[in-house]
């Protein structure tokens, strides 16, 4: 009998330490904040939380570097005004921008974490990342931990993506201005567009950019042959004929996707590109004659779609039509 009831004493006396137990695990998990809702998706909710963990992980004294970067982004963000920053607007900032902006090259921001500032914006979130899934990530709680890899990765996800679309928006363009379809150069026209590239002031307007592709720009020098014009005869019947011209300007590239689509009216109002610039005129309406010395005629032009339209000023006005082919390919 005795035996007995030291036994159920030792039971009952286990079984309050079990409940004991369990009421200062659940007191101590409770001095732990509850991980974010994953819908909170800004830069404010990556820091503090990353903040925190690395004050439940004594994170100062066991790498104080390393703390005291995390606690210089933290501050950047802060001034910056880029707290708010959502997980979306965040992973836009690795997007390409090409040529650098003014505001960056002067150095007048008071913030390197401004939205201002897209490129030092990218590298301090590139820091935060590096400490999130670097020496801070084995420290976390599982609940923290899950937390901030479902936030990365979902950052790289939207990164990756924008990267795709980026790479099939330049591919879209390289096709557009290089492709088949597009005007066919000749000689002196990619002699010229070649070396436009390397005069500087105005190379950026002809030069291809790591953002966005092919520039839309690009010289016009044909020399055209088979224009139609009509003028009257001595006989006072308007008749047609064939005019030798030169072409002389810009043409643009629209970069459209559903551009060139359609019938010959559609397309002509709807180009894949358009040029425009001096059009000037032989002194005598015939084949292959000269576009340059006296007499000649001169005045304005406009491409749509493979079709032109020129006309002349002066004492003879004249307008003639063509198309953007070449008789001899790559010459006129």
């Amino acid at each position: 009998m005795t035996t007995t009831i030291r036994r159920a004493r030792v039971v009952l006396a286990r079984a309050c330490l079990a409940v004991a137990w369990l009421a200062a695990s659940k007191a101590g998990a409770q001095t732990s904040p509850a991980p974010l809702d994953s819908s909170a998706r800004t830069m404010g909710d990556l820091v503090d939380t990353l903040r925190a963990a690395a004050g439940r992980a004594n994170f100062a004294n066991q790498l104080p570097s390393v703390n005291a970067s995390l606690d210089s982004l933290a501050d950047c963000f802060s001034r910056g005004g880029t707290r708010s920053l959502s997980l979306e607007d965040a992973a836009g900032v690795f997007k390409p921008t090409g040529a650098t902006g003014a505001l960056t090259i002067a150095r007048w921001y008071r913030s390197p974490c401004s939205r201002a500032t897209p490129v030092t914006l990218g590298s301090a979130l590139s820091s935060l990342l590096i400490i999130a899934n670097g020496s801070l990530h084995g420290m976390m709680e599982p609940p923290t931990q899950a937390w901030v890899d479902a936030f990365v990765a979902d950052m790289n996800r939207i990164v990756l993506t924008n990267a795709r679309n980026a790479n099939q928006a330049i591919l879209a363009r390289e096709a557009a201005k290089y492709g088949p379809g597009s005007a066919q150069l000749n000689v002196a026209e990619v002699g010229l567009n070649y070396v436009v590239q390397l005069l500087p002031g105005v190379r950026r307007w002809f030069l291809p950019s790591s953002a966005t592709g092919p520039t839309p720009n690009e010289l016009v020098a044909a020399y055209r042959t088979t224009d139609l014009t009509a003028a009257q005869a001595a006989t006072g019947h308007v008749t047609g004929r064939i005019v030798s011209a030169a072409e002389i300007g810009l043409r643009r590239y629209t970069f459209s996707p559903s551009c060139g689509q359609g019938p010959t009216f559609v397309r002509l109002f709807h180009p894949c590109s358009w040029s425009t610039g001096l059009y000037v005129m032989a002194p005598r309406d015939v084949p292959l004659a000269r576009v340059w010395g006296k007499d000649v005629r001169a005045g304005m032009f406009v491409a749509l779609s493979g079709y032109h339209l020129g006309c002349t000023l002066g004492v003879e006005r004249r307008c003639a039509v063509g198309l953007a082919t070449q008789v001899l390919p790559y010459l006129f």
